[in-house]
């Protein structure tokens, strides 16, 4: 049986206990990086919190609708053990109970609708053997890092990163607010206290950032979110030569680089030109009301 709770009604320690053990975990899901992101969630419940769908909330014009907030890669359901078709249930439930709807399920729920792209480096593997996949593009920035003497690191900090991703790509993100950046510094904050994030940098010759980026670190993955390169000097090599020296300080390990996916084709291309293995994710969307924003 499928039951709907308000934050506040919510019973946050078996809600958390179930994203902690849930065979497809996401730090997305726990709570108190939802407390961050969204400004208001609710959570359909399955059984005593074997399947759990936490669902970020909006009013327009006294209507409530589900929302995808920044910084936030993938969502959807999480469960113990995986049911097809609680899983459909939950989606049908949505549809049914919200006037409209627009999200992404994470790569573990059943696939429905449009999909965006997820791409891994099993990092158990050598990197001479990751390496040899990288493309030509790929291999011809790692000569043009090299060249230029860039150096990677952890000396910056988030003020570093939100700069220069302001600087040279926030303009191009439609809607993003300053809010936006300030929940994304209360993340990285939370984060870096708990061991659940590095920040990393990669510096030219004259000690100048010209590429930055924040990667989660929760169970098996490392993953990619969010980073930035000075387009104003964009022929070193520099996110390639970030991404993959990320690459290079968990090599060995049980785990898996993610870089954290995108819908956008360009993107995507770009990620799988380290190669990567590509799985996906699904937009999912509902309802009649799909001028919401």
């Amino acid at each position: 049986m499928i039951k709907r709770f308000n934050k506040k009604d919510l019973n946050l320690e078996k809600y958390n206990n179930c994203i902690e053990k849930a065979e497809n975990s996401r730090l997305y899901a726990f709570s108190w990086y939802l407390d961050i992101v969204a400004e208001n969630w609710e959570v359909l419940v399955y059984g005593d919190y074997e399947v759990v769908m936490p669902l970020p909330i909006r009013k327009k014009y006294g209507i409530k609708y589900v929302y995808h907030p920044f910084w936030v890669l993938e969502l959807g359901i999480f469960y113990l053990k995986k049911n097809k078709e609680v899983e459909k249930e939950l989606l049908e439930y949505v549809s049914k109970k919200y006037l409209f709807s627009e999200f992404r399920l994470n790569s573990d729920n059943v696939l429905e609708g449009s999909l965006g792209n997820i791409s891994l480096i099993d990092l158990r593997e050598s990197y001479e053997v990751i390496s040899k996949r990288y493309n030509k593009g790929r291999r011809k920035d790692m000569k043009r890092a090299v060249n230029s003497h860039l150096n990677f690191s952890q000396k910056g900090n988030m003020e570093d990163l939100i700069k220069m991703f302001r600087e040279n790509i926030g303009g191009r993100v439609s809607n993003i607010q300053d809010a936006d950046y300030e929940n994304l510094k209360k993340i990285i904050k939370f984060c870096l206290e708990n061991n659940l994030g590095e920040l990393y940098t990669v510096e030219d010759e004259s000690f100048n950032i010209v590429a930055i980026g924040f990667f989660l670190l929760h169970k098996n993955k490392v993953t990619t979110l969010i980073t930035a390169t000075d387009f104003n000097n964009r022929k070193n090599g520099a996110n390639t030569f970030l991404l993959d020296s990320v690459v290079r300080k968990h090599i060995g390990k049980e785990l898996f680089f993610d870089f954290g996916g995108s819908n956008i084709p360009s993107i995507a291309d770009f990620f799988n030109s380290f190669g990567a293995e590509e799985t996906h994710y699904t937009l999912f969307k509902s309802g009649m009301l799909s001028k919401i924003k």
